[in-house]
């Protein structure tokens, strides 16, 4: 699964795996030795952001600056690829901002491609797409529901329990920049083992 990931060469799932990989190792730690773990990780994160910001700012063009940033920095911005997806996150965040309890079900993300063409939305953020669907009021709902689901994974710990607390903060960390959660196959997947595993919990 790791490496049909990194061969995806899709920036945001490696993001998540990175960050997933990580909360699993700070998890199965002893946890007088989770904190240092945890300012580790953190530092790490700052050393890598630094240096892709290097690569993609100063760096030779080359493979990894190709990998790492699809378009070109001029003095009037952002052209290429990427500049798509800056704008779009741009013009969800605006269009949050002007309608605030949200413009129902299907106004964003890919069900929205079901509707006229001149009302299609992506956003590149999933949380962007939930806030225009059900208000700033439900995207916050919905983050305290994962919160509180979280919370109750950590109560217990086994490799069960953590290695889905790991899979779904990865998986929230990859929403930052696409619409994951909005694929069946990968919602189905882990809303059905969240789902049994809650069970489980419940009957025992």
């Amino acid at each position: 699964m790791t490496l049909a990931i990194i061969v995806s060469f899709s920036r945001s799932a490696i993001i998540g795996l990175l960050i997933g990989l990580g909360v699993a190792t700070i998890l199965l730690v002893p946890k007088q030795l989770r904190k240092w773990f945890v300012v580790a990780f953190l530092l790490a994160g700052l050393v890598v952001w630094l240096s892709v910001q290097s690569i993609v700012t100063t760096g030779p063009d080359s493979a990894l600056k190709g990998f790492l940033f699809r378009g070109d920095i001029t003095s009037l911005g952002v052209i290429g690829s990427d500049q798509g997806h800056i704008g779009s996150v741009a013009n969800g965040l605006d269009l949050v901002r002007q309608h605030p309890l949200g413009l129902g079900l299907g106004s964003a993300g890919p069900a929205s491609f079901y509707g006229p063409v001149e009302q299609q939305l992506i956003t590149e953020n999933w949380y962007i797409q939930i806030a225009l669907e059900l208000g700033i009021l439900g995207l916050g709902c919905l983050l305290l529901a994962y919160f509180k689901l979280i919370k109750v994974f950590l109560q217990k710990s086994s490799i069960i329990n953590l290695t889905l607390v790991a899979g779904l903060i990865g998986l929230l960390s990859t929403n930052m920049f696409l619409h994951s959660l909005t694929d069946s196959t990968i919602s189905i997947i882990a809303y059905s083992l969240t789902g049994i595993v809650m069970a489980r919990r419940v009957v025992s």
